[in-house]
């Protein structure tokens, strides 16, 4: 089964659309011991109700975009978390219930985690483990 979810906030790259999967979430990532790296540079990530702040792990930068991964707070499942670096500064988080997410950005970057893949032509490129960036062909 899958949902769609839309999540926005008030910049250009904004606009995710998140695509989950049904079972739980089985991330490598979200198994290593959380460092310093791993916590979120942003404020808005500690009043986020929705992910475990103890949990979030930095995997990589896409498109001038921090990418971060995190369990959710109330179910199984994965959170993205994209915090735009500077000069933009903008947070941005959404969770699924399955084993992955896909979203694309405004610029047609597209992001693929865990088992979720988009339905779109181009160069897909590994991230980290669970994570897969889709360059516009």
């Amino acid at each position: 089964m899958n949902t769609s979810v839309v999540v926005g906030a008030a910049t250009l790259l904004a606009s995710v659309m998140l695509l989950t999967g049904c079972s739980g979430s089985t991330m490598p990532e979200l198994h290593r011991p959380q460092t310093e790296v791993d916590l979120i540079p942003h404020p808005d990530a500690n009043t986020d109700t929705d992910i475990d702040r103890s949990s979030t792990r930095f995997v990589g930068e896409v498109s001038g975009i921090k990418l971060y991964l995190a369990r959710p707070t109330t179910d199984d499942g994965v959170c993205a978390v994209l915090v735009a670096t500077p000069p933009a500064s903008w947070y941005q988080s959404g969770c699924g219930e399955g084993d992955g997410l896909a979203f694309q950005l405004d610029n047609g970057v597209g992001v693929e985690i865990g088992n979720m893949r988009l339905d779109v032509e181009g160069q897909r490129t590994q991230l980290s483990e669970s994570v897969t960036v889709v360059s516009e062909p």
